[in-house]
Parts: C-alpha cells; sequence; structure tokens
C-alpha cells in the first residue's frame, strides 16, 4: 500500500501509541524471517491497520517488550513478539507487494522495466516463500482476487473512461477483498469488507492529490488530470475524502473488539488519522500554486 495510513498521535494515549509503534517493529522482525530480508523495505503503517483488524479479530491480542534491532541498535524500542496476526499480514504484504511490482512494471517504459525485473524477482521469491510456510492462510486466493483487480485497473487506467471515481472503486474493491481475506470466518466480515473498500478509495484519491503537481509537471498519467482540472479540485476532494474515511468510520462503529487498546488506534486512524493527512496533503497541494492563483 502506499503509506498514507497513520495515526494522529497528539490524540492517542501513550500506551496505545507505544501499541502502535510495537506492531510495526514487529512486523518489519516478522517479515525479515519469514518473508525474505528484503521485504521490510515494502513495509509501511498501513499494513499496521491490518494486523490490528486481524488481532482484534481473532482476539489474539498482542505482546509488547522493548527491544533492539539492526536499524535502531543503541535504543530499545516497544516491539510487538511475533504471533499468527503478525504472520499474517507479513505474507499478505508480500503478495500485495509482488503485484504492485508487476502492475508498475507493465506500466513503465523499457528502461524502467529493466530496472525493475530484479525487484519484481525478488518479491516473487518473498510471495512463494510466504505461500509455502504459512498454507492456512490461504494466499493464492488472495493472488488471484489481487491480480485480478490490479490488471482491471491498469487498464481502466489506459482506456478513455479512466475518471477518478471510477479508478477509486476498482482499487476500493481490491481492498474490500483483502479485508475480506482478513476478517476469514469473523461475524463482523461484512463490516470489514465495506471498511477496506471505503479505506481503498480513499487510499486512490489521496495518492491522485499527492502526485498531481508531479504528474502535471510531468505528463504523466492522473485520472483529475485527464478529467479536465488544471489545478487541484480542493473542495471536491477535501469532501469525498471526509466522505471515504467518515464511512469507513461507520462501518467500523459496528466491529465488536474486545481489546480497547486495539479499538482505539483504529478508531483514531478513521476519526483523526486520515483526515489529518487529507487536510496536510491539501494544504501542501495549494502552497505549492503560484500566488496569483490562490
Amino acid at each position: 500500500m502506499f503509506g498514507y495510513i497513520r495515526v494522529r498521535e497528539e490524540e492517542l494515549r501513550l500506551r496505545d501509541y507505544a501499541l502502535y509503534r510495537g506492531v510495526y517493529c514487529g512486523l518489519c522482525k516478522t517479515m525479515k524471517k519469514y518473508t525474505g530480508i528484503s521485504s521490510p523495505l515494502t513495509l509501511t503503517y498501513d499494513f499496521v491497520l491490518l494486523a490490528l483488524f486481524r488481532s482484534g479479530l481473532s482476539e489474539e491480542g498482542f505482546s509488547v517488550r522493548p527491544g533492539r534491532c539492526a536499524a535502531h541498535p543503541l535504543k530499545k524500542r516497544p516491539m510487538a513478539l511475533s504471533n499468527s496476526s503478525l504472520c499474517y499480514v507479513s505474507s499478505v504484504a508480500s503478495v500485495l507487494t509482488y503485484y504492485k511490482l508487476i502492475d508498475d512494471k507493465n506500466d513503465k517504459d523499457k528502461k524502467f522495466r529493466a530496472l525493475l525485473t530484479p525487484a519484481v524477482s525478488v518479491a516473487g521469491h518473498n510471495m512463494k516463500k510466504a505461500i509455502k510456510a504459512f498454507p492456512e492462510f490461504r494466499l493464492e486466493e488472495l493472488a488471484e482476487k489481487t491480480g485480478f483487480y490490479l490488471g482491471k485497473l491498469s487498464e481502466l487506467e489506459n482506456s478513455a473512461d479512466a475518471t477518478a471515481d471510477r479508478c477509486a472503486d476498482v482499487f476500493g474493491s481490491l481492498l474490500a477483498e483483502v479485508f475480506l481475506h482478513c476478517a476469514g470466518e469473523s461475524e463482523f466480515s461484512e463490516n470489514c469488507k465495506k471498511i477496506g473498500y471505503h479505506t481503498g478509495r480513499w487510499i486512490y484519491f489521496t495518492d491522485l492529490c499527492d502526485d498531481f503537481e508531479n504528474d502535471k509537471k510531468k505528463k504523466a498519467f492522473n485520472p483529475l488530470l485527464t478529467s479536465g482540472f488544471s489545478e487541484l479540485p480542493t473542495d471536491y476532494l477535501r469532501a469525498t475524502l471526509f466522505r471515504e474515511s467518515s464511512l469507513a468510520l461507520r462501518e467500523f462503529s459496528a466491529v465488536r473488539i474486545k481489546y480497547g487498546d486495539i479499538t482505539n488506534i483504529i478508531d483514531n486512524i478513521f476519526r483523526y488519522g486520515m483526515p489529518n493527512v487529507t487536510e496536510k496533503i491539501l494544504k501542501l497541494n495549494q502552497a505549492q500554486l503560484p500566488e496569483a492563483q490562490k
């Protein structure tokens, strides 16, 4: 995923923030162990959200202890001990990374395709390693759906019908499948599917906003540009992004998780974190405009 999903730290209790950071560090360590030493290079806090859902729905919880790692050898940091939820999300991350790199490779010119070839090979090896290590996670099923939706998105983005809303809908459908797969047999699986859908739409629109000025300079694909917008439609995007994060929050309010710290973090992400990212990106793009256009 893209790395946009974060908490708003000042709205989170210290003990909950320690768990949030601990899950990230625990994912990093678990990925190194099970999906290849290079796999943590693709780790973002987006995957922490998925790990929190998996752990909360399965009632597994997390054990967090102070620990050191190669990246931070001098000072101990909170680190979640490896468990089934961290192994699951590490494996899912390997699937999403592989198919995202395949999609990037197909969309690039010959020069960049050659540069991406080694990365695709390594990611494919990491995914196969995860599939072999954890057959109980049914990763082949998720891999098939990921390939289908990213292929569908690529086709749409290269067609005359590529609007921001249509593209976001396809990416939302992909995340819906990811969250549904994550929920497993939970009674809240349908809520999780809708959470994934609205989160995926939010991610896609956020990425369009973040890349808008750069895409405009490079004349790269951006459905906002192909729809005729010469400047970022800030009011429309703010309303769209707040709607998607609000709908995700509404669905989450129906999900019962017995661990208060996990609930607090997920609620913070939808209620404060995602809207905060929205405002930061929109203000950053506004600041890049020439003075006469503000």
